[in-house]
């Protein structure tokens, strides 16, 4: 045996690269896993643009979270913040059809008038509303004769974030003259979301919509591939919860 065979053998460039990429990783997503429940509140928090509420024309209820989001409009109305509320018309579906449930937007004009605020302050909007995007056309048309018209848009404060985008994307500078009102949710917060079957679900679906928009907002596939996202995630986040809490309830 020669005295170089003795020695020990050198790693190639190629393996100690890899090494430390490898080290890395795990480093980061031992970090990760330990800081969970920092990073996901961290970006819940990210989700929430709201802004506090300021004396305006109509405060604008984004449909969905009725048992929350016609409350705070009317709450506004009542503060003398704004002094009329308006409702984007939802698109009929087979349930309202059959007479199964009532339509969303005439759910919440109920709640609104439930909570005081007059009839004839309730204005719809549009005739099909089913997402964001068709919520900020709607409004458009309706900004389009009104000058120097402000609005406060009442929505979910996880919802904010990409409401605020799609606003700017199709009102343009009129966007200047919109300000996002964030309701709490029932059931679940920022700290805590991934800790419920509705949070998971709320806030995964959010996420998941939020990266399709960022690629490039298209109704139909935004509606499923974000349902599919969302989904994948939520079942993730909620099959994890269930095995923490097996051994307990053994």
């Amino acid at each position: 045996m020669t005295p170089q065979a003795c020695l020990p053998r050198k790693w190639p460039r190629r393996g100690l690269g890899f090494l430390t990429v490898a080290a890395c990783l795990a480093a980061s997503l031992t970090l990760a896993w330990l800081g969970r429940a920092w990073l996901l509140s961290g970006a819940a928090r990210w989700l929430n643009v709201g802004q506090s509420p300021q004396r305006c024309d109509y405060a604008l209820v984004l449909p969905g979270g009725e048992e929350t989001r016609p409350f705070a409009a009317a709450a506004l109305v009542k503060a003398g913040l704004a002094r009329q509320v308006l409702v984007p018309r939802t698109r009929s579906s087979p349930d309202v059809d059959e007479k199964i449930r009532r339509p969303t937007h005439e759910v919440i004009r109920e709640v609104l008038l439930l909570e005081g605020v007059p009839s004839a302050d309730i204005f719809f909007l549009g005739q099909d509303s089913v997402s964001t995007h068709t919520d900020a056309l709607a409004l458009a048309d309706f900004l389009r004769t009104r000058d120097r018209t402000r609005v406060a848009v009442v929505t979910s404060n996880y919802h904010t974030r990409r409401t605020s985008w799609v606003l700017r994307e199709v009102l343009g500078d009129r966007a200047a003259d919109v300000r996002m009102v964030a309701v709490p949710v029932d059931g679940f917060d920022e700290d805590a979301w991934w800790q419920t079957r509705e949070g998971t679900l709320a806030y995964s679906t959010e996420f998941a919509k939020l990266a399709v928009y960022a690629v490039g907002y298209r109704p139909v596939q935004t509606w499923f591939i974000g349902l599919a996202l969302a989904g994948a995630l939520a079942a993730l986040l909620w099959r994890r919860r269930r095995a923490r809490r097996r051994p307990a309830d053994g």
